[in-house]
């Protein structure tokens, strides 16, 4: 007999949920993270090379010679695991690129990259959940509250369940002010099933909710 759902995820994506502005207010069964102070970019990456880095934040432009080249092997390397483990989306040929939705941590450590953290891999119809399950199982995962060395890597962030917030919240905080710098800058809450957010109009996107310290909590 085939499993059927409990929520199956065209109606969850009718019902719009209601996250609040305080992460105690967290859907129970969402994903979270740590918010970190870091430039976003995207990556375009393909077999071949990485083609091109852009769209910082910072207002930067990267590219390849900006990078160290220990990074840029890991992307390449990521790309060959892609393909080795049959994970290329299949409707679509290995010629086109695949986006990293990326940030480089620098801001709270000074000027010098510090490390890449791997976000998101944005794909047409797939959830949240399922391209996690992509970049967690080829990059290492951020040990928080260790402070990280100059070009020290690629990361994916560290995710737990919503009731370890509380902990995570007050941790980060302190870690903060036990080094003097702005390291952490809240938590990321997202619905398992969610879409990526192809948003270009700065409308919220109601299953992604970001709860900041500096706002109420």
């Amino acid at each position: 007999m085939t499993a059927v759902a409990s929520k199956p995820t065209l109606l969850r994506k009718l019902i719009k949920p209601s996250a609040g502005n305080s992460y105690r207010r967290c859907p129970k069964d969402w994903t979270c993270q740590p918010k970190v102070n870091d430039h976003r970019l995207a990556i375009l990456l393909n077999r071949n090379q990485v083609d091109h880095i852009a769209f910082a934040s910072d207002g930067n432009e990267y590219t390849k010679a900006t990078l160290p080249d220990e990074w840029i092997k890991m992307l390449h390397g990521f790309w060959e695991w892609l393909e080795e483990s049959a994970m290329i989306d299949a409707k679509l040929t290995t010629d086109w690129p695949y986006l990293l939705d990326a940030g480089i941590m620098g801001p709270a450590y000074g000027d010098e990259p510090t490390a890449l953290v791997i976000h998101d891999l944005p794909r047409l119809g797939s959830t949240y959940s399922e391209r996690l399950t992509k970049i967690r199982g080829f990059f290492p995962r951020w040990e928080m509250y260790e402070e990280l060395e100059p070009n020290e890597g690629v990361f994916v962030l560290p995710t737990w369940r919503t009731e370890y917030n509380p902990i995570h919240w007050k941790a980060m905080q302190e870690h903060n002010k036990d080094i003097g710098k702005h390291v952490y800058e809240g938590i990321v809450a997202k619905d398992p099933d969610s879409l990526y957010p192809y948003v270009t109009n700065k409308r919220k996107y109601p299953y992604w909710v970001k709860y900041r310290f500096d706002q109420l909590n």
